[in-house]
């Protein structure tokens, strides 16, 4: 009995300049670098593999609301059968550059898993929260850093971990005798729970040292503060 011929492992790359990739809600375009492996199933109940180390250049993402777009997309990230591990994603949003690492796994029902973080430009992501729009002004820079999880499909829910660090951050509004300002400290934020865990933050209301510590629990709105305020003089 004559037996079938194996089938060789190809091997080659992919270079598509003008990429775009639109969906309903946002459009990607870009560079696209691919070079990898295809190869033929071992037996019949096998499945065909490949493997790819794939690059991004010079991308642009238009439309995720409510960032409105990122910009200079670089990236590298490893495309293996069904799991795209993420080795490094960066690009500008909001005034600041994020750079992303993770996992997108399995690719026909896919999971996330990501670390997003950034030293980021306050004001922008402050214009984003409702309660912290105007009159309310943040000003300054922040350590971020955002650990995400989840399902996307059929539809997302994810769970988001923040984690932010002010670095001397000024905030005014109409309730402050005077901005406060040169704060710094620690915040954590559970999507899950709608908790944000002040740790602890420290400024100065003119030259009166302030600190705060507690917890906001929002469901959809406010639904316990507890919080505790400390001066080292008197305002």
């Amino acid at each position: 009995t004559r037996m079938p011929a194996q089938l060789p492992t190809v091997s080659g790359g992919v270079i598509g300049s003008g990429l775009v990739w639109t969906t309903p809600t946002a459009t990607l375009r870009g560079q696209l670098t691919a070079e990898g492996t295809v190869a033929p199933p071992s037996s019949a109940t096998d499945r065909w593999s490949f493997r790819a180390a794939l690059e991004l250049l010079q991308g642009t993402l238009e439309g995720p609301a409510p960032i409105g777009s990122i910009t200079d997309l670089t990236g590298s990230a490893q495309l293996d059968d069904d799991r795209l591990q993420i080795t490094s994603l960066t690009g500008r949003a909001l005034g600041s550059q994020w750079t992303l690492e993770g996992t997108l796994a399995p690719l026909n029902a896919p999971s996330v898993e990501f670390l997003l973080s950034a030293a980021a430009d306050t004001a922008p992501l402050a214009a984003l929260i409702p309660a912290l729009k105007e009159p309310w002004r943040i000003t300054g820079a922040a350590d971020i850093r955002a650990v995400c999880r989840g399902p996307l499909s059929p539809r997302p829910v994810l769970d988001w971990l923040v984690r932010v660090e002010p670095q001397d951050v000024t905030l005014t509004g109409p309730h402050l005798p005077s901005p406060v300002t040169q704060i710094t400290g620690h915040l954590r934020y559970d999507a899950v729970e709608q908790r944000l865990a002040i740790d602890q933050l420290q400024g100065q209301i003119d030259t009166v040292p302030v600190d705060v510590a507690g917890d906001i629990v929002f469901r959809p709105q406010p639904s316990r503060v507890m919080l505790t305020l400390g001066t080292t003089g008197s305002l």
